[in-house]
C-alpha cells in the first residue's frame, strides 16, 4: 500500500513538475512564442518599468522625385511666360537650362533643411506598469538636438485604471502658468481627467479587461503564422540576454483583421457572459455596450485602412528571454504618399526595453495639493467637450444634466 502512495506521489510531483517546465519554457515556433509573451504581459510580467526612444528621417520616394520634377519645369515655364508677356521675346534653350538649374538647386536646398530637421527630432521615453495596482504611464519627452544645440520638452502621462481617472502633468509650460480663468499654476500644473459623469457605471471596465487576454489572443492569431520569422541572435540579443528573436511583418490587411478579432471576441465574450459583473451597471446599459462594439470595430478598422492603406509593412522585431518573457521589440514603419512632406517618406524607427522589477518607479505623483481637474484647468474647453452629444445618451444637455 505504502509503495503504491509512493509511487502514485511521485507520479503527481513528477506531472506537477512537467507541467511547471512547460509554463516556464517559451515555445520555439516563432507565432506561438509571440501570443505566450503576450500573454505573460497580462498574468505574469505585470510589473516592470520601460525605456526608449523613436526617431524619425525623410527618405526619397518616386512621388517626391516627380513632385520635385513637376515644380522645376513649373519655374521653367512661369519664367518663359513672363519673358514673351514682359519682354517681348521668348527664353533661349541656354537661359531654360541656366533657370532649371537654380530651381534644381533651391530644391536640392529644402530637401537638405527638412532631411536635417527631421533627423535632428527624436522622442525619448520611460514609463511604468504596475498592473496589480492598476497603474500605468508613459512619459514621452520630445527632443532637438544638432551639434551645437539642445532643446527638450517632457509630459509626463499617467492612467489609474482603478480610479478610472488619467492624469498629465503641464509643468513644461510652467512660465505661461496660470492660465486666464484656469486653476492651473505653477504649484498645481497636474490636470485630472476623469470619466464623464454620464458615463460612470455604464461601462463594464472590469468585464472588458477580464475578456482583454483571450481578444488579444485571438487578435494575434488573425495575424497568421506566416506573417512571424524566427531571427538569429544579435548583438542587442547578446546585450539583453535574450534567448529569442522573431521578426512580425504586417500589412494593413492583416492589421485590419487583428482588429476585427479583437472586437468580435470581446463582443462574443461579454455576450456569453450575460450579465455585467458590477452591480452598479444595469442590464440595459450593459446590453447597449456590447451592442455598440460592433461600431466602435468598424470605426477602428476605418481608421486603420485610411491611414495603413497603400503603405508599407510595419517590421518588427521581438526580444524574449527563455521564458517567454519580452525583453525588448523594436518597429518600423514607413509612410509614403505624403503630399505635405513634399512627396517623401518618412521612415519611423522605435525601440522599447522592458525593466522588469517588484517596485516599479513613477515620475508623476499626484496629489490633491498639486492637481486640478480638467473643468477646472480648461473650463471652455470642458463646457464645449461635455456638451458633445456623443457623449450624452439623449444626444442633449452636459455632463451636470442641463438642457
Amino acid at each position: 500500500m505504502k509503495t503504491i502512495l509512493k509511487t502514485t506521489l511521485a507520479g503527481t510531483v513528477a506531472l506537477a513538475l512537467s507541467a511547471c517546465g512547460n509554463l516556464q519554457t517559451a515555445p520555439q515556433k516563432p507565432a506561438d512564442l509571440y501570443r505566450h509573451g503576450m500573454q505573460r504581459q497580462f498574468k505574469q510580467d505585470t510589473q516592470y518599468n520601460l525605456s526608449g526612444k523613436a526617431t524619425f528621417a525623410l527618405y526619397e520616394t518616386e512621388q517626391s522625385r516627380q513632385m520635385r520634377h513637376e515644380r522645376i519645369e513649373s519655374d521653367v515655364k512661369w519664367s518663359a511666360d513672363w519673358a514673351a508677356t514682359h519682354d517681348k521675346k521668348p527664353l533661349s534653350a541656354a537661359e531654360q537650362n541656366e533657370i532649371r538649374q537654380k530651381s534644381q538647386k533651391e530644391r536640392a536646398r529644402i530637401d537638405k533643411i527638412a532631411y536635417t530637421l527631421f533627423n535632428a527630432v527624436s522622442v525619448h521615453y520611460t514609463g511604468a506598469v504596475d498592473l496589480p495596482r492598476g497603474k500605468i504611464e508613459f512619459v514621452p519627452e520630445l527632443h532637438y538636438e544638432t551639434r551645437n544645440a539642445l532643446g527638450s520638452l517632457k509630459i509626463p502621462m499617467q492612467l489609474d485604471i482603478k480610479a478610472q481617472a488619467a492624469y498629465a502633468d503641464l509643468g513644461a509650460f510652467e512660465p505661461s502658468l496660470p492660465l486666464a480663468d484656469s486653476a492651473l499654476s505653477a504649484d498645481k500644473p497636474i490636470v485630472r481627467f476623469r470619466l464623464p459623469k454620464q458615463w460612470q457605471n455604464k461601462i463594464p471596465f472590469a468585464d472588458v479587461w477580464h475578456a482583454l487576454p483571450k481578444a488579444v489572443d485571438e487578435s494575434a492569431k488573425a495575424l497568421g503564422d506566416d506573417a512571424f520569422t524566427a531571427l538569429p541572435l544579435n548583438d542587442t540579443a547578446r546585450k539583453i540576454g535574450a534567448r529569442h528573436r522573431i521578426a512580425l511583418r504586417s500589412n494593413s490587411k492583416q492589421s485590419m483583421e487583428s482588429t476585427k478579432a479583437l472586437f468580435q471576441s470581446l463582443q462574443q465574450q461579454l455576450r456569453e457572459q450575460g450579465k455585467p459583473g458590477n452591480a452598479n451597471i444595469s442590464q440595459a446599459d450593459y446590453d447597449r455596450f456590447v451592442a455598440s462594439l460592433e461600431a466602435i470595430s468598424s470605426a477602428v478598422q476605418g481608421m486603420t485602412t485610411a491611414i495603413a492603406d497603400k503603405q508599407p509593412p510595419v517590421e518588427y522585431e521581438f526580444y524574449y528571454d527563455g521564458k517567454g518573457r519580452l525583453l525588448a521589440y523594436f518597429a518600423t514603419m514607413r509612410m509614403e504618399n505624403l503630399g505635405g512632406l513634399m512627396g517623401h517618406g518618412l521612415r519611423i524607427k522605435m525601440e522599447a526595453y522592458n525593466h522588469y522589477t517588484r517596485t516599479p518607479q513613477f515620475t508623476l505623483q499626484a496629489t490633491d495639493a498639486n492637481t486640478v481637474d480638467f473643468e477646472q484647468a480648461f473650463p471652455q474647453l470642458a463646457k464645449e467637450w461635455n456638451a458633445l452629444p456623443a457623449l450624452n445618451a439623449d444626444g442633449k444637455g452636459d455632463s451636470s444634466g442641463k438642457k
